[in-house]
């Protein structure tokens, strides 16, 4: 005999709901909460980036160039109009479920990982925002080892990267995708809050998931 659900009284003036129907406040938050602290996977990062046919100015903020270099997973992951997302392999093999994942599945449809170098920037032609100009962002770029390769040529030449302006073409899409880079003029870095500089913040952004938040993502390929 199927058993039915209890009922209880509503504040919502709905009359009586289910059991199973959250219908406190506080408690719907306190879930809530809970639900986002698991599932809420995908880091924004404040990341600078160039459309086909753009053209920029940047500035490093590193003499050397790249803060680091990381290793990802570019996953299939669709939140809102974004279909893939960059995951950081972790540091110990045996936390890596994506490798583990690989291993299992053809490698055509899950690469391994793949190098990744990222710079600190400032964006110096921002971007229009209700009619207003916000140039000078501090951004991170991450790019991969081919235009690493050069950036670095571009500090071969010219030396300490902070002291010169980069401009940046993009042209192309996809694998298809070159970048073509003039610099070396020296110009004065613009001033900096320091409280707006992300180098300090690298591990909110770029840290591994746990294994935990892993098995999410990979139950959703």
């Amino acid at each position: 005999m199927k058993k039915s659900s209890t009922t209880k009284k509503s504040n919502s003036g709905v009359g009586a709901l289910p059991s199973y129907a959250v219908t406190d406040q506080g408690e719907m938050k306190k879930q809530q909460d809970a639900h986002d602290a698991k599932t809420n996977i995908v880091k924004f990062i404040p990341e600078f980036y160039l459309n086909d046919g753009d053209e920029k100015t940047i500035r490093i903020l590193n003499p050397q160039g790249s803060l680091a270099m990381i290793y990802v997973y570019v996953l299939p992951y669709r939140v809102g109009k974004k279909k893939f997302f960059s995951f950081t392999r972790p540091a110990k093999e045996e936390d890596d479920r994506y490798n583990a994942y690989r291993e299992d599945v053809d490698s055509e449809k899950f690469y391994d990982a793949q190098p990744r170098f990222i710079y600190e920037i400032l964006d110096v032609n921002g971007y229009v925002k209700d009619g207003k100009r916000m140039t000078n962002l501090v951004r991170f770029w991450i790019v991969s080892g081919k235009v690493n390769k050069q950036l670095m040529a571009i500090k071969k030449r010219y030396g300490d990267m902070t002291k010169y302006p980069i401009d940046i073409e993009r042209v192309g899409t996809g694998q298809a995708t070159t970048y073509n880079f003039f610099g070396g003029k020296e110009e004065a870095l613009p001033s900096i809050n320091s409280k707006e500089r992300l180098n300090t913040r690298f591990d909110e952004f770029f840290a591994p998931l746990p294994p935990e938040k892993q098995d999410i993502i990979l139950a959703s390929i």
